[in-house]
This record gives structure tokens, C-alpha cells and sequence, in this order.
């Protein structure tokens, strides 16, 4: 049994839809994952993922090739400077602020915020890892080790190795990652 703080499935789909709402203009698509996702009664933090939009940027007077970097982010800091969002440290007491994970809470509810920003091509096998249930996740990269493959839950797909290569499949849906591990399709609910 975990002592790990949980709240109700309402109060923590108020924040995240509120959260979602202040990002969604500068992503390309936006997703609440997790439990709320689930459904479950209680959850313990909010899990976000998303694709952001790029916008250039002159990093200096001097710079002739703009940056291209995630519009979300502006966001983001607009939201940590407002106290809305806060850092939130990791168990081995460090912040995860990068690129791709972004670890916060929310200040007012105390409710922890995990961002996960990913591209188009790995949209579906992230979707389907940061739905969850680790459960789910474990019976599909098993699935597929059983069939000799592998399964790449933040990358685009699943993997095989044959003599001299390595095939890569792509996944293009949600229900096909269950499909292509030989799984029936699950709801989130049902996850």
C-alpha cells in the first residue's frame, strides 16, 4: 500500500483542465493522461502530454539563424513566475525541468503536475505509457518480448532484431499498440 498523498478524481480534473486550457495554444496536441485519464477515484498527481508548437527566436543581436524552440515553454515559466506552478523536487531531492520531462506541482491544490512533451511519430506508444496502468504497460512490453520483439513506450513504436537488422514498426493508434502486441484493445477506464 502506498502513503503516497491521493486526491479526488474532480478536484484533480479541475486543475488539469485548467492547466491544459492556459497550454493548449502553443501545442499541437494536448492530452491529460494517467489515472484522471482512468478514471480512477483517487489519483495521485496530473499527468500531461503533449506535442508543442515551435516558434523561432533570435537567441542575440548577432545570431542570423533563429532557435526553434517549444512555445509551450514560454507558458510554463509564465506560470512559475505567477506562482501558479511550482518545480517540484524528485525523491533524490533534484529538480527534472528538461526538455522532455518536466516535474511540478500545483501550488494551490498541492497536487503534482508531470509534463511529458513528445513529437507526432511517438504520440500513440506515449499516450498509451502515460495513460497506464504500470500493469498495462508491463503486459504489453511482455507481449511483445514473448513475440520476440521489443516495445519503445516513449518512441515510435516496437522493435524486432533479425540477422544484420532491425525491423522498426510504427504505431499510428492507440488501439494498434494493444493490436500490434497481440492484446485486445482496452479502454482507459478499463486499464
Amino acid at each position: 500500500m502506498s502513503d503516497k498523498i491521493k486526491f479526488p478524481l474532480l478536484k484533480a480534473r479541475h486543475v488539469a483542465e485548467r492547466i491544459v486550457r492556459a497550454l493548449a495554444p502553443a501545442c499541437e496536441r494536448i492530452e491529460i493522461a494517467g489515472s484522471i485519464r482512468r478514471q480512477k477515484s483517487e489519483v495521485g498527481d496530473i499527468e500531461i502530454l503533449y506535442i508543442p508548437k515551435m516558434v523561432s527566436i533570435r537567441s542575440d543581436l548577432f545570431n542570423e539563424d533563429p532557435l526553434q524552440v517549444p512555445a509551450v515553454d514560454a507558458i510554463l515559466e509564465k506560470l512559475l513566475l505567477d506562482g501558479s506552478l511550482a518545480k517540484r523536487k524528485t525523491i533524490k531531492g533534484t529538480e527534472n525541468w528538461g526538455p522532455s520531462n518536466k516535474y511540478a506541482v500545483a501550488v494551490r491544490s498541492g497536487i503534482p503536475v508531470d509534463f511529458f512533451c513528445t513529437d507526432e511519430k511517438c504520440w500513440w506508444n506515449m499516450l498509451v505509457c502515460r495513460t497506464g496502468s504500470a500493469e498495462t504497460n508491463q503486459r504489453i512490453a511482455a507481449a511483445a518480448k514473448a513475440q520476440g520483439k521489443q516495445w519503445h513506450p516513449c518512441g515510435p513504436g516496437f522493435s524486432q532484431k533479425f540477422p544484420g537488422h532491425i525491423e522498426y514498426y510504427p504505431m499510428t493508434s492507440e488501439r494498434g499498440v494493444f493490436t500490434f502486441a497481440g492484446l485486445p484493445y482496452l479502454e482507459p477506464a478499463q486499464r
